[in-house]
């Protein structure tokens, strides 16, 4: 089992600039370091409404060498919005960078005003992701790709010679969606499992992922999640801390749109009782939560990327949660994979 530090969220605050969020995030990957940490993760979106967010792929490459060793990926990837080329060669300077450390994660996106800003149909994403990964593995495999029709055809591409490394780039599926965890067991490298889902869904998502990837032949499937983590002396002062700051963040989460009738139940279970069966957090004393992340471990989850800084929470109580973590509760998990 492997830890990272999501960056997605940190610095969202009054006053904060881009310039301000981006040294809050070298300070992150400079404390997750020394921790212990082995992932950093980035998300990304476009002129958004709830905050700023640094594009991912820059970001990486400046936050690459503060931790040479680190694996640093994207979580998620905005799939629909990238041309297989562009993405290709970024992806390649990135692995350059990194040591052939860097891996995607690649969503379908889900925000209309998004599709809107590059004239898209959201109806089309899905076919726009998978001629995405097909393309782009092929030319990180340093092959010369033909392609006809799709919404990119290419007519003998090949990057550069010396662009690709030894190691080919690995292309994850970000999901929350069995169909997505089907899909990323036939024509991708992994499995990264996202939003706001509870362990029992997590559950029949990685099992549908490992199964797919074993029939498609993937000798070293890689299973990733996004969890948010609080650690107190007892459940019942996580909840009370941080209880709230969700109530408020699925309540957003499904007035975006989102069917998961599991969350609904679990908001009005936090509203009336503080607490809630089958949460989608880590959450209890180090002990509590090491049992936890001990249930992932056992259904053959490889990486947990958390997030700490959720719920308006200071930057110095963000360092604090990533030292916290690291000194308390990684010490208390197995380090196998479980399955």
């Amino acid at each position: 089992m492997r830890f990272g530090v999501s960056l997605v969220a940190s610095g969202q605050r009054e006053g904060a600039t881009q310039a301000s969020m981006i040294r809050e995030r070298v300070e992150m990957v400079r404390v997750a370091r020394d921790a212990g940490y082995h992932i950093v993760s980035a998300g990304q979106h476009y002129a958004p409404l709830d905050g700023m967010l640094p594009q991912p792929m820059p970001l990486l490459a400046r936050l690459a060498g503060e931790a040479p060793g680190m694996v640093f990926q994207t979580g998620v990837l905005l799939g629909p919005f990238y041309n297989p080329v562009t993405f290709a060669e970024e992806a390649a300077t990135l692995a350059a960078i990194t040591g052939d450390n860097f891996r995607a994660a690649i969503g379908l996106g889900y925000r209309d005003a998004e599709f809107a800003m590059f004239g898209q149909r959201p109806t089309d994403r899905l076919k726009r992701v998978i001629e995405l990964i097909g393309t782009s593995r092929r030319l990180l495999r340093g092959e010369t790709v033909s392609t006809e029709g799709g919404f990119y055809p290419l007519n003998a591409v090949a990057l550069a010679p010396g662009t690709v490394g030894e190691i080919p780039v690995p292309i994850m599926i970000g999901t929350g969606a069995v169909k997505g965890a089907a899909r990323a067991g036939r024509i991708a490298d992994g499995l990264y499992v996202t939003g706001y889902l509870p362990p029992s869904d997590v559950e029949q998502l990685v099992t549908t992922y490992l199964d797919n990837a074993q029939r498609a032949g993937t000798t070293e499937p890689i299973v990733s999640i996004r969890r948010e983590v609080t650690v107190a002396d007892s459940r019942k002062a996580a909840l009370a801390r941080s209880g709230p700051g969700w109530i408020r963040t699925l309540s957003s989460y499904l007035s975006l749109g989102f069917e998961q009738p599991s969350l609904a139940r679990i908001v009005r279970s936090l509203e009336e009782t503080g607490d809630a069966v089958d949460l989608p957090f880590i959450v209890g004393s180090p002990q509590e939560c090491a049992e936890q992340i001990d249930l992932y471990r056992k259904l053959g989850v490889r990486d947990i990327v958390i997030r700490f800084d959720l719920n308006e929470a200071t930057h110095a109580a963000t360092l604090h949660a990533i030292e916290q973590f690291a000194a308390d509760v990684m010490p208390l998990v197995p380090a196998d994979t479980g399955r």
